[in-house]
């Protein structure tokens, strides 16, 4: 199997979505990223492919460059620069903490063989962030804020082959966050 980091924000804003997971296909380190965002009704959507040479992750942090696009921060602020992409789609966002960080069940893995080789795992460095920032799309710089959250998934899975599906959902109760 291959190493597959997967990393994906989800934001909401004022009517509008964006999501933007980073990530590498299922096999050799082939890396993306995309920015998907909903807004009055039209889903506009960028993409930028790079060479695995212009692709850097740190260790024990967040600091994620993929070509001119990145994410730094840690536990409690977390900045992204999505650049602007071929169609005008991009954003600059500041996420900052509003709950604590949380891994499901301990470890946050999921086995799928008894050798403990093929795994998914996950966990939520930030379930609930308060976001601000721009959305570029139309050819306009559009100041924003709202919520969202970060969440870090990895593996040796291929997601295609062994999930048929799944959903997610997050909501936010008096001083309580549920991730499902």
């Amino acid at each position: 199997g291959h190493w597959r980091p997967r990393k994906a924000r989800q934001t909401r804003i004022r009517g509008s979505a964006l999501i933007i997971p980073w990530m590498d296909n299922n096999g050799p380190l082939q890396p993306y990223v995309a920015l998907a965002i909903t807004t009055n009704g039209t889903h506009l959507f960028g993409q930028a492919k790079v060479d695995v040479s212009q692709f850097n992750a740190a260790r024990n942090t967040l600091n994620v460059t993929m070509g001119d696009t990145w994410a730094r921060g840690d536990l409690n602020t977390i900045n992204l620069h999505f650049a602007p992409t071929k169609n005008g789609v991009g954003a600059d966002l500041v996420y900052e903490s509003a709950a604590p960080p949380t891994r499901f069940g301990g470890s946050g893995m999921w086995y799928f063989d008894p050798s403990l080789t093929r795994i998914s795992a996950t966990n939520d460095p930030m379930p609930f962030a308060k976001v601000h920032g721009n959305m570029t799309y139309g050819g306009q710089t559009h100041e924003v804020q709202g919520t969202g959250y970060i969440d870090k998934q990895w593996g040796t899975v291929n997601w295609n082959q062994d999930y048929d599906g799944w959903y997610w959902s997050t909501g936010h109760y008096g001083n309580y966050t549920v991730d499902m």
